[in-house]
């Protein structure tokens, strides 16, 4: 009986050898034989990436579409006389949603202040400066209809979750699954299939016995039986917690992230200019989390980018509107905090699922993100309570979901958990993430 070679192990002791492959390989020792990130992992990087580049387009659009530009009201006839028919506001400028009965130069004694006002009668007059038309313009969508052009935003963001309901399931039956998870269900033979297909792309030598592949099906045949569900997120203590956790911090990250990213106003620049940095700055935001995030760790660089775009956030309730640049800036560096809090969250929930849950614990993670993205537009209508209550609100959401991460798990140097009881009972520590759970205690 002859052993495994040397090179498909690696940071193992104690292992056994079997005449039919190695029965204690781990997944990820197997996956550098045929090419742990080469040319094949690189086109399915590029082929996923790509459907990134118009998604942001699509979620974003109603800034655009759905402006409401300055407006006052339409005056029959509008000349010297009749011009003083719309009330001033504090500013100086015509009220945008109310007339005078009769102007007040037709008034005796010309008390303003006694002639009472009713809401515009002819429609309104919009200033076509930025927007030459929008749908708020088009169907009058101000005034008492001013929150319609969100209730569009919501409408849209509902129907992307559950989109992502459904042609999440049916992706299940579309998509090959990852080789790694159909090792973890013990489906040998697609396994061996597309780890042969990726050595081939990679210009690897394939495997040359599915035996290799089937020794990581490690529970034999009972794990072939078994069936998880949503329900199993729950059924055990810590993959309760983590459930529990994740799933109000994606919340939280959504509603903070688009939050911000759908209210552009009150920072002395364009429309188009504070979108355009507000999406620059998540370019360095996702360079930045990428080499934090392998040196301080996981669950550092989640909760302090939470706290750090709730501090934005507070210091701009504070900051006096006529000082724009400073509230500019401000407000551009809690934007790229939370798309680094976004980033973070991603490649964290990954790493806290196991292998046979994985799909199903992002799935669930996605809708309640879903449900936080639908929140955000009505976050931004409680302005009409208190001007400052939508920020007093993001602000409160993501300090509260930045402390709460700390009761996740760090994943740092951890190997992935491939089954259930590897989350509840783990027996990898760091320096040690290719010891195979089953050959640990093993002479």
């Amino acid at each position: 009986m002859r052993c495994a070679k040397v090179n498909f192990w690696t940071r193992t002791s104690g292992l056994r050898c079997h005449r039919s492959g190695p029965a204690g390989m781990t997944f990820d020792a197997l996956l550098d034989e045929v090419g742990a990130f080469g040319p094949f992992q690189v086109l399915l990087v590029v082929l996923m990436a790509s459907s990134r580049l118009v998604l942001p387009c699509n979620l974003l659009l109603n800034n655009f579409i759905g402006a409401v530009p300055p407006h006052r009201c339409k005056v029959a006839r509008w000349n010297a006389t009749t011009a003083s028919a719309v009330p001033l506001g504090d500013d100086g400028l015509p009220q945008a949603c109310g007339t005078f009965v009769r102007p007040p130069s037709l008034v005796a004694g010309n008390q303003s202040e006694a002639t009472p006002t009713v809401p515009c009668l002819h429609g309104w007059i919009y200033d076509n400066s930025t927007f030459s038309s929008t749908i708020a313009t088009e169907w009058d969508l101000v005034c008492e209809r001013k929150h319609l052009p969100q209730t569009i935003n919501i409408i849209f963001f509902l129907g992307l979750m559950l989109g992502s309901l459904l042609f999440g399931l049916l992706s299940d039956k579309w998509v090959p699954e990852s080789a790694r998870w159909l090792c973890a269900n013990a489906q040998v033979e697609k396994a061996h299939l597309y780890l042969n297909k990726c050595a081939r792309a990679n210009k690897r030598p394939e495997l040359a016995s599915k035996d290799i592949v089937e020794a990581l099906s490690s529970a034999g045949k009972s794990k072939k039986s078994k069936k998880y569900t949503f329900l199993h997120l729950f059924k055990t203590p810590k993959l309760r917690k983590i459930s529990l956790v994740s799933g109000i911090a994606w919340y939280g990250t959504a509603v903070t992230y688009y939050g911000i990213s759908l209210n552009l106003s009150g920072f002395g620049l364009s429309v188009y200019l504070t979108h355009f940095v507000y999406a620059a700055v998540e370019v360095p935001a996702r360079l930045l989390i990428y080499f934090l995030i392998n040196r301080i760790g996981r669950r550092p660089c989640l909760v302090g980018t939470l706290v750090l775009t709730a501090t934005c956030i507070g210091v701009n309730i504070f900051v006096p509107e006529d000082v724009w640049q400073l509230r500019s800036a401000v407000a551009i560096l809690g934007k790229g905090l939370s798309e680094a809090s976004a980033t973070t969250i991603i490649l964290y929930t990954h790493e806290l699922y196991p292998t046979v849950l994985r799909q199903t614990g992002l799935g669930f993670t996605s809708v309640l993100s879903r449900v936080g993205v639908s929140v955000a537009p009505l976050v931004l209508f409680l302005e009409d309570v208190w001007s400052v209550l939508p920020q007093v609100v993001l602000c409160v959401g993501a300090f509260f979901c930045g402390l709460l991460a700390m009761l996740l798990p760090e994943t740092l140097d951890l190997k992935l958990p491939e089954t259930v009881q590897d989350v509840e009972t783990p027996a990898c520590s760091k320096g040690q993430e290719d010891v195979p759970l089953e050959t640990k205690n093993t002479t």
